[in-house]
């Protein structure tokens, strides 16, 4: 994290998703739901 050429481009560890933005959707959304996804369609029709 200290060196900003050897960070990941999105994720929670990047320069745009961190922690804190993790933090503020938990707060807003504290409700946890595991769906099992059968694949990337399936994972498009829930959103």
């Amino acid at each position: 994290m200290k060196d900003p050429n050897n960070n990941p481009g999105q994720g929670l560890f990047s320069h745009i998703d961190d922690f804190a933005s993790v933090n503020m959707v938990v707060t807003k959304f504290p409700a946890i739901r595991e769906l099992k996804l059968k694949n990337k369609e399936h994972y498009n029709t829930i959103y």
